[in-house]
């Protein structure tokens, strides 16, 4: 089947562009990228997290920028993911992804914003299904843009959202910052006597890996599409990447891999030991808590818990929700673009939605 391509409206097509403006598109970095802008705080928009796509996962990974008379006016670093279904494969579909972008030199920039898309999608090809979330921290302001950035590419508007914990006034102040059935919890596992480590790198994929698998197969689920492996931890190394964990009757029981980047620290593939039961189970409270209060005292400014439902929809979301806030964060919603782009795309969206209804009601 031909491949189709989305048509951008006039403004946004880069062949429209002034004078002394121009778009690119490479699917090699830059040397420059992690010096735009404020050295990209955002992890997923930073070269790090570029090379792990190209040669951890070997993702066709695209780094976009407009520059306009010799001046960097905003940058965007997206990826293609293969959606594996024997419908996507039979149309030549893809997943795009990219996480907290674009990222602008001015956060009200939309034709910046438009156009980078626009060339985005050009190069991605198509048909596409599209999911990209707006910056939160550094660039608020960007996530504006995006209702207007829905209509112009006929996607739709997804809200997110995320507990943000401040770091910057230390340990004590933050132990005291959480919720009392938090701090509850933490002393509770040290009366049980579970205690707190660090994983070595030599050991991330005979204890982390495996405790992650055990932990998805309880749950029925697929490995997630990132998490914590020895060539991840190669590209990153341990100042970006660390694995806090929990023992208990001298097994590792949970596992956090931590990201540390610019200020901020971040979790992905959580894993705990499905066989836990009762009070044993709270042992992700001791992780969590250790890494706030490692992060505290190393000098970081915040925790991002990330994936929150802003409007949790079964007692799964609503407990995650609620095992977040407990740790003394600031709220904060923000907003994702979802959908599908050209024909085929789209429908293909609206079909694939409408499985993921019969699931969730069935």
């Amino acid at each position: 089947m031909k491949q189709q391509r989305p048509k951008a409206a006039a403004q946004m097509d880069p062949a429209n562009l002034p004078a002394g403006d121009s778009v690119h598109i490479l699917e090699k970095c830059p040397p420059w990228w992690d010096d735009y802008p404020l050295k990209n705080r955002s992890f997923y928009q930073c070269s790090l997290w570029g090379q792990y796509l190209e040669r951890g996962k070997g993702y066709r990974t695209f780094y976009c920028y407009r520059e306009s008379d010799g001046l960097i006016k905003g940058t965007l670093l997206a990826y293609l993911m293969p959606i594996e279904s024997a419908m996507a494969k039979l149309f030549g579909l893809n997943k795009l992804y990219w996480h907290q972008g674009p990222l602008l030199a001015d956060a009200a920039d939309y034709d910046t914003a438009s156009v980078l898309l626009a060339a985005l999608f050009d190069a991605a090809g198509g048909p596409l299904l599209v999911s990209g979330s707006s910056p939160y921290v550094d660039q608020r302001e960007v996530g504006e843009l995006f209702p207007g950035l829905a209509v112009n590419f006929k996607l739709k508007i997804k809200k997110w959202a995320t507990y943000l914990v401040d770091l910057s006034g230390g340990s004590e102040l933050l132990w005291k910052s959480i919720k009392k059935e938090a701090r509850k919890s933490v002393r509770r596992l040290g009366d049980l006597g579970a205690t707190f480590k660090w994983i070595p790198a030599e050991h991330i994929d005979d204890e982390y890996v495996e405790l992650l698998k055990l932990f998805r197969l309880s749950r029925g689920l697929p490995m997630p599409p990132f998490y914590a492996t020895g060539e991840l931890w190669d590209i990153l190394g341990h100042e970006f990447l660390k694995l806090p964990a929990a023992t208990m009757r001298e097994k590792i029981r949970s596992a956090w891999p931590l990201i540390c980047y610019n200020n901020t620290c971040f979790c992905f593939g959580a894993a705990n030991d499905p066989s836990l039961q009762g009070r044993d189970r709270s042992i992700n409270d001791l992780v969590q808590w250790e890494i706030l209060k490692y992060g505290a005292e190393s000098g970081l400014s915040t925790f991002d818990f990330t994936g929150v439902a802003p409007n949790p929809r079964n007692a799964k979301e609503e407990g995650i929700r609620r095992s977040k806030s407990k740790w003394g964060g600031r709220y904060l919603e923000y907003p994702t673009l979802e959908g599908g782009t050209g024909v085929a795309g789209r429908c293909l969206d609206i079909v694939l939605r409408g499985c993921r209804k019969l699931i969730n009601h069935g």
